[in-house]
């Protein structure tokens, strides 16, 4: 059974009941002409899907029918247009956002008709249910694969398979500041002595006057100092990714370029600590020559043989030797560069110069991070500095004119 109506197309009714809907359009640019099909359980719904498209061509708003799935497209994303461009490190974030969060949940769905309550659902069930590893998701974790699908769905947008991005009208869980807990400074004195005999002091004591990321401490090369000016530059890391190494193993330790360009940063070396870089150059010559084979990747930190030491064992050495200098609360690498951090605002009382040493991308990072540890007295000291400085030269407080409107 066919119905007709003058400039409606064709549509007729199916074997199976429903109802289908077709028209040419040919393409203005290419001059091709292409058939458009639309399924309906009735005539009208037929018919609307058909007008709705040619409306959508007239106001430039159409996008092509596919069958792709959220899978397909996230596949395809992720191998052309990520995984090229990115870092290591950065894929596999991605990657297993994706592969361990975003595909088991959404991956079935046809990437056309996903809707923002779709992506909703899943945050709202993994924020308040707990996930494989026996807990709930953290707001940033959330945060972190809300960035992977809606880039993916960005890069839709502009390929012409979506109209627009079901992400971004997303309601995001509230940022939760990372609970860092610093060393007090006694802790930091108490932590240095104990360690003072241990092949890797150099490495802490750098770490708790400089702020290093833990990849750029461990990727830290010999050719990265100049001994003479006393400066040190951050220019490589060292970081473990998901990469096969094609011996059985499906993570690698790799070198790679710093998280950002302003991570990129030349940093004044103190003279303590250049002491104990000279210390430390003289233990590397000697493994060079007691190792039956030594790779030379110029480390400054690294094994006996000369390889690079593992992101996680740098962490583990730090937690071991914690609990032996007598504090037994458990802190992560981070807290020595967090505790730098504060070290270095406490003496200088500019977030500025926390941003430049720690490099950060920009000082908002800077200032949700450490604003809150400006306390009142140093805010008091600041403006105690400001006595006199809007008063005209000589003359005295309590004295001054008064400006006639």
């Amino acid at each position: 059974m066919t119905k007709r109506t003058n400039g409606e197309g064709n549509i007729y009714q199916r074997k199976d009941g429903r109802w289908e809907a077709r028209f040419f359009h040919t393409d203005p640019a290419t001059g091709n002409k292409k058939r458009y099909n639309y399924l309906g359980k009735s005539h009208e719904e037929a018919y609307n899907k058909m007008m709705a498209a040619k409306a959508a061509i007239i106001t430039g708003n159409f996008v092509e029918p596919t069958r792709l799935t959220v899978k397909d497209w996230m596949t395809y994303w992720l191998a052309e247009c990520i995984e090229p461009n990115v870092k290591p490190t950065t894929y596999s974030q991605y990657e297993t956002m994706n592969r361990v969060h975003i595909i088991p949940t959404l991956g079935s769905l046809a990437l056309q008709k996903i809707q923002t309550s779709d992506i909703q659902l899943m945050y709202n069930a993994k924020l308040k249910f707990k996930v494989s590893n026996g807990k709930a998701l953290a707001p940033r974790t959330i945060r972190h694969i809300h960035n992977v699908i809606s880039g993916a769905f960005k890069q839709a947008i502009k390929e012409g398979k979506l109209l627009k991005n079901p992400a971004e009208a997303v309601k995001l869980p509230k940022k939760v500041k990372p609970d860092i807990r610093p060393l007090k400074l006694n802790e930091v004195r108490q932590f240095l002595k104990e360690i003072a005999a241990h092949k890797f002091y150099a490495a802490f004591l750098l770490e708790l006057r400089l702020g290093l990321r833990r990849g750029e401490l461990i990727g830290l090369r010999w050719q990265d100092i100049d001994f003479e000016r006393r400066i040190l530059y951050v220019r490589q890391t060292v970081q473990r990714a998901q990469k096969p190494d094609g011996q059985g193993h499906k993570t690698q330790v790799i070198f790679q370029t710093p998280k950002t360009e302003r991570s990129k940063r030349p940093l004044p070396i103190p003279v303590d600590v250049m002491i104990d870089l000279h210390n430390r150059k003289l233990i590397v010559e000697q493994q060079k020559e007691a190792a039956d084979e030594y790779f030379d990747y110029d480390l400054v930190f690294c094994k006996p043989n000369g390889h690079p030491l593992d992101p996680m064992y740098i962490t583990r050495t730090f937690q071991k030797l914690l609990v032996k200098a007598g504090i037994p609360q458990k802190k992560s690498f981070h807290s020595l560069r967090h505790t730098a951090g504060l070290l270095i605002l406490e003496q200088t009382n500019s977030l500025k110069i926390v941003q430049e040493v720690l490099g950060h991308s920009n000082i908002q990072t800077t200032v949700d991070t450490y604003l809150d540890h400006i306390g009142v007295e140093e805010m008091a000291k600041a403006l105690s500095q400001m006595n006199g400085l809007l008063m005209t030269e000589n003359t005295p407080v309590g004295q001054e004119k008064t400006v006639k409107p």
